[in-house]
């Protein structure tokens, strides 16, 4: 079992960037070195740099930034799910069941799916942002565990789907997260406007939402598990459900 996980971690760090030709000419993509160096960096700055930084400092006043970082999530992941939904749910090749990533498809919408993926990927690394505003305002109770584990797996799980998975049913999982951030933000936009609007009763329907999303990815993964057809490499999947379930059980408690 231990040389099994062995050969195949190593086998991926290997040979996972730019692994598929589709995708293997777009910035980051191609470079494993350069996704945990980005993660490396952002764990440390929010875990050490940032801190040290603001020891002596206030915190910075920067609602109108935050607010406007806020709306153009909520504008870039709506525009992401509107399009996705032309090339995903309506490609000619489309699965509910299991989708394979075919590296000879250089069709249409693969390549529209190219283009947003790649888009979702780099916004996986700005949605680092909403940790450094955290840092900046002093919010540390906000840094936890789970939320810095998160973005640092949503990084490394979007380059995985753009060298590993791109284009087959996985991409549920960037196109439903979309809809989701769009949500999200729009409620984090409207909360930073500090309206006179009485909203708690729409972050647990926000937090509902996240959880019906894991949950809906665990049953999604594992359907694909066991009616994998298409030739989807099971450690990865495996790796993905497992990861889905795991953020799932953690958001309950």
């Amino acid at each position: 079992m231990i040389s099994y996980l062995y050969n195949e971690l190593k086998e991926h760090f290997q040979t996972a960037g730019g692994r598929d030709p589709r995708t293997a000419d777009l910035p980051l993509c191609n470079s494993y070195a350069a996704v945990i160096g980005i993660i490396v960096v952002y764990v440390l700055f929010v875990k050490k740099i940032g801190p040290a930084f603001m020891a002596k400092r206030k915190p910075y006043n920067i609602r109108w930034l935050i607010s406007l970082y806020n709306l153009a999530q909520v504008i870039f992941n709506a525009y992401v799910f509107i399009r996705v939904t032309k090339h995903f749910v309506f490609h000619s090749k489309y699965s509910w069941y299991c989708m394979p990533s075919d590296y000879t498809d250089f069709s249409e919408d693969t390549m529209q799916l190219r283009k947003y993926g790649y888009f979702y990927f780099l916004n996986k690394i700005s949605d680092t942002i909403d940790t450094l505003f955290f840092v900046l305002t002093k919010k540390y109770s906000h840094i936890s565990l789970l939320h810095v584990y998160h973005h640092a797996t949503m990084i490394w799980g979007s380059f995985l789907y753009m060298n590993v998975l791109f284009a087959s049913n996985i991409s549920v999982i960037g196109y439903v997260n979309a809809l989701v951030h769009a949500v999200m933000y729009f409620y984090y936009f409207l909360t930073s406007l500090k309206l006179n609007l009485d909203l708690n009763k729409w972050k647990s329907r926000l937090t509902t939402f996240q959880l019906v999303q894991f949950f809906y990815f665990a049953i999604r993964l594992f359907i694909v598990l066991t009616h994998n057809t298409c030739g989807l490499p099971n450690f990865w999947l495996w790796k993905l459900y497992c990861q889905e379930a795991e953020i799932d059980e953690t958001g309950k408690k």
